[in-house]
């Protein structure tokens, strides 16, 4: 194989990682009307996740998918969490690193059969490894917004405004 093909291809890669690293960033501009919050109870415990489908006076309504939609009445809400949690953050970013990595490792070995599944196996293992550092340095970024509401309706109130000013 020549040497400067296997450089260009590394570099490709190191190109494409580098790129789809960067939307981590991304989150910072909420395009998307729906946003995705975490609900937790007055004590703490998480009681819905899913994307906002609509704000009343008494409740929140959250989807997971088309389907199903959630309704949360306010005096359960103790607080809620805007965007995704770290370990999703962590596992996007590691899922992406193995699989960049692997390919590039099996294309750095494609004429040479008896290393290609050593290659998928480093690949995967290096890549997802960094990829999870990445995901683990680059969460901070994410900027994620925590409304305190404990019940309370005019906590609720502001929400609400807030909320309909990013949409």
């Amino acid at each position: 194989m020549n040497p400067y093909l296997a450089n260009i291809k590394k570099i490709a890669v190191f190109v494409i990682s580098l790129i789809l690293c960067s939307s981590v960033f991304a989150q910072n501009v909420i395009e998307n009307p729906k946003i995705f919050v975490r609900i937790y109870d007055l004590q703490g415990k998480k009681i819905g996740k899913g994307k906002v489908v609509s704000i009343t006076d008494t409740s929140i309504q959250l989807t997971r998918s088309q389907k199903k939609i959630e309704i949360i009445p306010v005096n359960n809400i103790g607080l809620i969490k805007t965007k995704r949690s770290e370990g999703h953050h962590v596992l996007v970013c590691a899922a992406t690193g193995a699989t960049i990595l692997a390919t590039a490792f099996v294309i750095d070995v494609e004429n040479d059969k008896d290393w290609t599944p050593i290659a998928i196996i480093a690949g995967t293992a290096i890549g997802s490894t960094a990829g999870a550092l990445v995901g683990l340095v680059t969460y901070n970024n994410k900027n994620s917004i925590f409304y305190e509401i404990n019940g309370d309706l005019s906590k609720w109130n502001e929400f609400k405004i807030i909320m309909n000013n990013k949409k």
